[in-house]
């Protein structure tokens, strides 16, 4: 088993996956982002073989290695499967893999002799390879994969600006917003608390909603035009990837940590000045054209990270498990 205290070479991973599946366009993101961290993927087809359109996507992947299956020009079944499995373990037998990453459960059972991880989508099952294949480990993947399959059709947004936080939480800074949104032409509506007072009543400033449920919340970022977050911490406002993922117009607090992340796709500005706050988003307010194209901007931005944090999950998994000592029982969740 690797050290992976001292050791000097990237980890070695046998992935396997079906060329003509559902799944293709995401694994092949997938391989693009593990281009850039440290390790070495043997790819090999099951099922059938890769197009030279796929063949001329994964040349550019300087860290992917492709195998030739010879037996999955063969028909479906019993003998099928095996002649599958046993190519399967010769390339591993010449490839060495620390993991060995398996897009389907069928070959799971094989002898592999090193941890096996099977999924390739929003959920992974991790296997001890040492017990048969029994007892898998099933975990969903965080980076809300699954969550923007779901959004593929948005709803029309609604004249609505949407943050998070309560008004007492001068991290968050919740309290520019309340001081501004009366000179708005939208409501400004709050995910959170704001002591004694709930809903329109005769209140000025925004709208608090108190603390909202996981679907009321996803509803509320749907419908809402533009997300804003006068944060003074990047590490506060959890939100904003699911805003952005929902398709929001962002206008976030100009620091360093979040203009890395998002680059082009907000606005920012600094977290204390009103005046800019106030003028920004009255001139989103006023074009549409300019809401949908960073709420357009924001949603790419999103899916770029959500992928990175993918990669970088897997990656996570793959190191986890090679920690595992032979015959250890292998426990590590693909979180």
């Amino acid at each position: 088993m690797k050290n992976l205290a001292s050791a000097k070479t990237p980890l070695r991973i046998l992935l396997t996956t079906d060329p003509r599946g559902v799944d293709w366009n995401h694994v092949l993101e997938v391989l693009r982002m593990l281009d850039s961290l440290p390790l070495s993927v043997a790819l090999v087809p099951v099922g059938g073989e890769f197009s030279h359109s796929q063949r001329a996507d994964l040349r550019l992947l300087s860290r992917t290695r492709l195998f030739v299956n010879c037996a999955a020009q063969s028909a479906p079944g019993a003998p099928f499967v095996e002649s599958v499995g046993q190519w399967l373990l010769g390339v591993a037998r010449s490839f060495r893999p620390d993991v060995v990453h398996l897009s389907a459960d069928v070959y799971a059972t094989l002898p592999w002799g090193v941890p096996v991880l099977i999924g390739v989508h929003s959920l992974k099952m991790s296997l001890n390879p040492h017990n048969g294949g029994r007892a898998p480990q099933v975990s969903g993947l965080p980076g809300a994969e699954s969550r923007m399959g779901a959004r593929a059709g948005f709803e029309p947004k609604l004249a609505r600006i949407f943050s998070a936080g309560d008004l007492r939480d001068e991290v968050r800074n919740i309290a520019l917003l309340d001081r501004i949104a009366s000179y708005l032409g939208w409501p400004v509506e709050v995910a959170g608390e704001c002591p004694g007072h709930f809903g329109n009543g005769q209140r000025q400033g925004a709208v608090f909603l108190g603390n909202l449920s996981a679907d009321a919340l996803a509803q509320r970022l749907r419908e809402a035009a533009i997300y804003a977050a006068p944060t003074h911490s990047s590490r506060c406002d959890v939100g904003i990837l699911e805003a952005a993922l929902s398709g929001c117009a962002l206008v976030l607090s100009d620091l360093p940590e979040l203009r890395e992340a998002w680059g082009g796709g907000a606005l920012y500005l600094p977290p204390d000045d009103e005046a800019a706050w106030c003028g920004a988003l009255s001139m989103l307010i006023a074009n549409t054209a300019a809401q949908e194209e960073m709420g357009g901007r924001a949603r790419t931005r999103a899916q770029q990270l959500s992928k990175q944090a993918m990669a970088k999950s897997y990656f996570s998994d793959y190191e986890s498990m090679c920690l595992v000592s032979g015959g250890a029982e292998l426990t590590q969740r693909a979180e």
